[in-house]
């Protein structure tokens, strides 16, 4: 069994939502479990739709069109997936079913690099991550996916630690290359718009780094180690680009931080420009 035994995918029917349910199907190992959930909006009134009889019915057609498309998409690797239709918030709805159906890793896609940079700021993607216990992959349209090469981005700290273990985990149980990247947050007026790779950490994050990749090492794990200075969001992207990266993985700096919806957060730009998939890894929940 892999590290994700459960997955839970947010469904709305786009194009982006159902390249997040097949980039799910194909990273999950055997004997995982999947839900998808796609929500219709309560019915609170006229709506609108005044003359049809069902007005329930009618607005979870949608929904459960979606749903079919999932179905077919796991049947057509051999998976099988229960589907729900809820109403209300999708973002609220996402969040408490994730719970509810014991799941550990919320996927979600993106609809499209350039929309997110726009809109990500009200979109569904943000606030699931804000809200959510489990860790959350977003998939931004055309990302290109896979364990075999993972980004861990990490600034060392303590809060960054969760993220740091499960980016071993997961590379330790799908023999993945990873790349170990820590970066000193400086305005890029210093190092140009991108960034400089291959800067000198202070000497007690140089020796944390080692002992990261040590610990991977022992693992099985081949781990590189690389440095940067500049705007972190910008040399994460650039990175996942050059090395090939299947997923970048971040960890988030607590639940109440996140309440805030990650407004600024280096988290938030990466998901915004990621030319792969980012895993959004959540602390341990006291």
């Amino acid at each position: 069994m892999g590290v994700y035994k459960h997955f839970l995918f947010g469904v709305d029917g786009s194009e982006a939502s159902l390249q997040a349910v097949q980039i799910g199907l194909g990273l999950a190992e055997p004997g995982a479990r999947f839900t998808a959930v796609s929500v219709a909006p309560a019915y609170e009134g006229d709506l609108g739709l005044v003359g049809i009889s069902d007005v329930q019915r009618h607005l979870r057609q949608p929904c459960d069109a979606a749903l079919a498309r999932v179905a077919e998409l796991a049947a057509a690797v051999g998976r099988t997936v229960r589907t729900i239709c809820a109403l209300g918030e999708p973002y609220v709805r996402l969040v408490e079913l994730a719970a509810m159906e014991d799941c550990d890793l919320i996927i979600v896609g993106a609809k499209g690099i350039t929309a997110l940079k726009q809109v990500l700021l009200g979109s569904v993607a943000r606030r699931v991550i804000g809200l959510s216990r489990q860790d959350v992959l977003v998939v931004p349209d055309g990302a290109r996916n896979g364990w075999n090469r993972i980004l861990l981005a990490t600034d060392l700290s303590p809060a960054n630690q969760t993220a740091e273990n499960r980016a071993l985990e997961v590379a330790a149980a799908h023999h993945s290359a990873l790349t170990i990247l820590s970066i000193l947050e400086v305005p890029s007026c210093l190092f140009g718009e991108a960034g400089a790779l291959g800067c000198t950490l202070p000497p007690d994050q140089r020796s944390k780094l080692a002992e990261l990749q040590g610990v991977a090492t022992g693992l099985g794990i081949n781990a590189e180690l690389l440095t940067g200075a500049g705007e972190a969001h910008r040399i994460i992207c650039e990175t996942a680009v050059q090395k090939g990266a299947g997923v970048i993985v971040l960890g988030s700096h607590g639940r109440s931080g996140l309440r805030r919806l990650l407004l600024g957060s280096t988290a938030e730009k990466v998901i915004a420009l990621a030319p792969c998939p980012v895993l959004v890894v959540k602390p341990p929940q006291s």
